[in-house]
């Protein structure tokens, strides 16, 4: 048998569904502008170092996020990294955040603890300044934590006197508020959502709202922070995790505990931080037996109802159509407690509009999300792409579109269902052969372009630390209906 031929036979053992991930080819793909071959290695040794995000700047450059311990960063600390590219793909000079003051956040301790990390989510206002959300801890106190850097990485004195602002609710013990999603509205004030203890048993939404000036802002709610409470059973687990921020309101996205059992918790406010009663009202087509949970909010679950648990990981807002849709993206656990992915989307009101899982064609999938856009939010018939990490114990990083009927489109990419499906790695071949990919926060560009990248694990070890891979796919759709304003991204 030739070497040809034996290579041939070891590729349709491991399957054809993991050839593929080799096989990057078709209009979307690793942009081979952007960097080398469309994504930027970033080895660390010594350290773990991670991306939370790869986002567009203003001027249509993008930069990486990243944060690492070690390396200088003071003990117990985790301390940020800014990579720039330009709009051509080519990296700049990296920029170092400074280490000394308040712009770090804090390793959680105590407790069982599978990761430290507190550093959640990022976001870039319309002056380019960076927005990076977190949770600070206190002994055994938790408080919600948001830094904003200047473009040139310097934290920004303008932002409550030192470029960083702490958020304690205080609602009740044990004291423990963590900020997991964060949105910038169109006049660049901070909408900030996470999870607030009410009690040893009771956690609700926390949502934060800060002016420009870092100072919460006491039109909201009376003094800047607002709980909301889903309560759908005895434990009373309520967690926000993503939002977006219009110019007048606040769409949240988390979950909801009933039973044990994770449903998709909805909410829509208004700047005052009430309820926003257009979305679900009690005309609402609603699901299951949560048909008393409207006028403002709504819980959701995919498919149909039974004791799999739904787990919400990205949100985007579109109000290009008449009146607009709301689409999130996360993780499921199946009847045998596989990971998969889903897609679902709602009418702006609350209807509910339609659903699907992702299928990358690989075998033995645990999915993670890093994003779910649309590509043109200001076309009422845009496409949707979605981000994150599959395949065994999540060996390849992802990107699929989908029509805005949540549809798969077909030879989008070479994978997947329908070939919808992109596959991409950091070291080359069938996959990052450690698996474990943690998938950024991601973007859309100016250009239709997707903006991603995350972390994978960097020699013979299953264990972090981890290393950076940042990357960009090339134009999704070619054509001048592609050029936008990207203001409703989460």
């Amino acid at each position: 048998m030739s070497i040809r031929s034996i290579a041939t036979l070891f590729l349709m053992i491991c399957g054809l569904q993991q050839a593929a991930a080799q096989v990057i080819t078709g209009p979307n793909a690793l942009d081979p502008s952007f960097a080398t071959g469309g994504k930027q290695l970033l080895p660390f040794p010594g350290s773990d170092f991670r991306l939370l995000a790869h986002l567009q700047r203003p001027d249509g450059t993008s930069i990486g996020i990243t944060y690492y311990d070690g390396n200088g960063c003071p003990s117990g600390r985790h301390c940020l990294l800014l990579f720039p590219f330009n709009a051509a793909g080519v990296m700049g000079a990296q920029i170092a955040v400074p280490t000394g003051g308040q712009a770090t956040f804090s390793k959680r301790t105590g407790g069982v603890v599978l990761d430290p990390v507190l550093i959640k989510a990022a976001a870039i206002d319309s002056q380019g300044r960076m927005i990076i959300v977190g949770t600070e801890q206190f002994g055994t106190a938790f408080d919600y934590k948001v830094v904003r850097l200047l473009p040139s990485g310097q934290p920004d004195t303008s932002f409550d006197g030192d470029g960083v602002q702490t958020i304690d609710f205080s609602f009740g013990s044990p004291n423990r508020d963590f900020a997991y999603g964060v949105s910038v509205d169109p006049s660049d004030q901070i909408v900030v959502v996470g999870e607030i203890d009410r009690s040893a048993t009771d956690t609700d939404f926390g949502v934060a709202r800060l002016r420009v000036d870092g100072s919460l802002d006491p039109a909201f709610d009376g003094d800047g922070k607002r709980a909301v409470s889903f309560d759908l059973s005895a434990t009373n687990s309520d967690r926000a995790v993503a939002v977006t921020a219009t110019s007048n309101l606040i769409y949240i996205a988390g979950n909801a505990t009933d039973n044990g059992v994770s449903r998709i918790a909805l909410a829509r406010l208004l700047n005052s931080g009430g309820f926003n009663t257009g979305f679900c009202a009690t005309s609402c087509t609603f699901q299951g037996t949560y048909a008393t949970i409207n006028n403002g909010r709504r819980v959701i679950y995919y498919g149909t109802q039974g004791t799999t648990s739904d787990f919400v990981s990205a949100a985007s807002v579109n109000l290009a159509t008449s009146p607009g849709e709301w689409v999130y993206a996360g993780t499921r656990l199946s009847a045998t407690f596989v990971s998969e992915a889903f897609v679902q989307k709602l009418q702006i009101n609350g209807d509910y509009a339609n659903e699907g899982l992702t299928d990358t064609g690989l075998t033995t999938s645990q999915y993670r999300i890093g994003g779910v856009h649309w590509v043109n939010p200001n076309s009422a018939s845009s496409d949707i792409v979605q981000t994150g990490s599959s395949g065994l114990d999540g060996i390849n990083f992802f990107a699929q579109g989908l029509r805005s009927t949540l549809v798969p489109i077909p030879s989008w990419g070479t994978a997947g269902a329908s070939s919808s499906v992109v596959l991409w790695n950091a070291t080359g071949g069938l996959g990052d052969s450690n698996g474990k990919n943690l998938p950024a926060q991601s973007s859309i560009d100016s250009a239709g372009r997707i903006l991603t990248g995350g972390s994978y694990l960097g020699g013979n070890t299953n264990l972090p630390p981890y290393s950076v891979v940042i990357a960009r796919l090339a134009r999704s759709v070619v054509g001048p209906d592609q050029i936008f304003k990207n203001g409703f991204e989460n």
